[in-house]
């Protein structure tokens, strides 16, 4: 039986070349897959990415293919990560990409099955002064725990701010001054 590596994405991308931000990245060491042209199953570290891209107001994911983890130049993994970084790294952990900008260019393709779904067909790096323009993991949580992937912890919700805020008792309380008056003495307390 094959594995399924990835995310369960319900709309599909659009046609395009965007600017968009790796979210997750779903590895698995022992995944297995039918060798090229034969029913003949084989066990390969896989590696595929999952991107979060805006088309003007609608917010789509997108993942790519399921990547042999292979340091081979001829390897398809390596080309997308020296298209997208510039160069493969010597000791590489592809977790490292999560939250990269990227430019994708994607292709909306039909199944066999017919399920609609988008195709990376180019990936390349972003250059310095548009990265500011690439969408932020942030604002795709709502699809990203749809289609199941990893968005770590979610920040705390503010408090509301017209809410009046109670003091904290103080963490070092200091002692009230006596003011019973029924002692003579003439000690003044410092």
């Amino acid at each position: 039986m094959l594995d399924i590596l990835g995310w369960k994405i319900i709309t599909p991308c659009p046609s395009g070349t965007f600017l968009a931000r790796c979210v997750d990245v779903d590895t698995n060491d022992k995944f297995k897959r039918k060798k090229y042209q034969s029913e003949e199953l084989e066990t390969i570290p896989a590696v595929r990415f999952l991107f979060a891209l805006k088309d003007g107001d609608n917010k789509f994911l997108v993942q790519t293919n399921v990547y042999k983890a292979s340091g081979s130049p001829k390897s398809n993994f390596y080309k997308a990560v020296v298209a997208w970084r510039g160069e493969f790294p010597t000791t590489f952990d592809p977790n490292c990409l999560k939250g990269e900008e990227v430019s994708l260019t994607v292709e909306q393709r039909t199944s066999g099955r017919g399920t609609v779904y988008g195709a990376i067909t180019n990936i390349s790096a972003v250059p310095e002064a548009y990265k500011k323009a690439c969408p932020e993991s942030s604002e795709f949580n709502e699809l990203m725990i749809e289609a199941g992937a990893d968005i770590g912890a979610l920040p705390v919700q503010s408090e509301d701010p017209t809410l009046p805020k109670e003091t904290p008792p103080p963490s070092n309380p200091q002692p009230k001054p006596d003011t019973e008056d029924d002692d003579d003495s003439e000690d003044v307390p410092f």
